[in-house]
């Protein structure tokens, strides 16, 4: 096991190398190949709180916690416990595919509008990129987990329309 000044250290090399290419902000992700990803976004002026959660999230790591404890490392808080929007994206390539809110909180969820945002945003049911759904919270800092929507065949991804509908389902009240 990795002792948490060593993770300390790798913290501070992983955000300084996010803080190079930052302009506003520095985010940090913690990804499962093939299964979910959370992350934790702090402005360029908070660079220590950057570190300590990166490396509070070294340590979770190191002893096996889920997402929702790797959000609060990150955090160094609980995150809130409402959810206040889910959006569509491509794994590592959110900007360049671009992504497409499903959902916000007080708006309900509906099967039309969901096939009407595919209709619309093709390249977001077939891509060589994973799919996920975000669920995002922005107290006490903006914050997501990300749940895979897609499974590969060959070398692409195809979303998966009703891990879409049961994931919302199981948020949207």
């Amino acid at each position: 096991m990795v002792s948490p000044v060593k993770h300390r250290a790798h913290a501070l090399g992983v955000v300084e190398q996010a803080a190079r290419t930052a302009r506003h902000d520095v985010a940090v992700e913690v990804l499962w190949p093939a299964n979910a990803f959370c992350g934790v976004r702090w402005g360029v002026d908070q660079w220590d709180e950057a570190v300590a959660g990166t490396a509070r999230a070294y340590d979770a790591l190191a002893g096996g916690n889920a997402a929702v404890t790797l959000v609060s490392a990150l955090l160094g808080d609980a995150p809130s416990s409402v959810v206040e929007f889910a959006e569509l994206g491509a794994v590592n390539a959110w900007t360049s595919v671009g992504s497409e809110v499903l959902w916000r909180h007080g708006e309900g969820f509906t099967q039309e509008a969901l096939d009407a945002t595919l209709l619309r945003r093709p390249e977001l049911t077939v891509c060589e990129h994973p799919l996920a759904v975000e669920l995002a919270v922005t107290i006490p800092r903006p914050c997501w987990v990300g749940i895979y929507v897609s499974s590969q065949r060959g070398s692409l991804h195809h979303l998966d329309p009703r891990a879409i509908t049961s994931l919302l389902g199981q948020v949207v009240r």
